[in-house]
């Protein structure tokens, strides 16, 4: 009896978290499509004469530049992929300035300390 007992409570427990596990996130991309689709409705007028786009599209930076500049390096792909999916708003290229900007100020901050070994200083700008 207590074997039933513990099979049903843990077989109970495993069928809800294995609906948490596949519904939720179901839920939650079609909350966000649901919200997409009002925005479109309120920025589109109610039912406009043309369709509205049902893309979100990317918008450029002020450092556009500098990622089409660099667009060779996969790293910057790859780091965009990793920001979208954090649903942060910066842009690759403008992460990769900022790193830049920020090695470059090391390295001088290093030299001007009097760090002369420049392997050393470049390694830790770099790092």
């Amino acid at each position: 009896m207590f074997l039933l007992i513990a099979f049903l409570i843990f077989t109970g427990a495993m069928g809800a978290a294995a609906y948490y596990a596949l519904a939720v996130p179901h839920q939650k991309s079609n909350d966000v499509l649901a919200g997409r689709l009002r925005e479109l409705r309120v920025a589109g007028g109610g039912r406009a004469r043309r369709s509205q786009d049902l893309v979100l599209r990317e918008q450029r930076g002020s450092l556009a530049f500098l990622g089409d500049f660099v667009s060779w390096i996969g790293i910057l792909r790859r780091l965009q992929e990793h920001i979208d999916q954090a649903n942060l708003k910066h842009r690759a290229a403008e992460v990769f300035a900022l790193c830049v900007v920020i090695a470059v100020a090391v390295y001088l901050l290093f030299g001007a300390l009097g760090m002369t070994l420049l392997i050393l200083r470049i390694a830790l700008s770099l790092g």
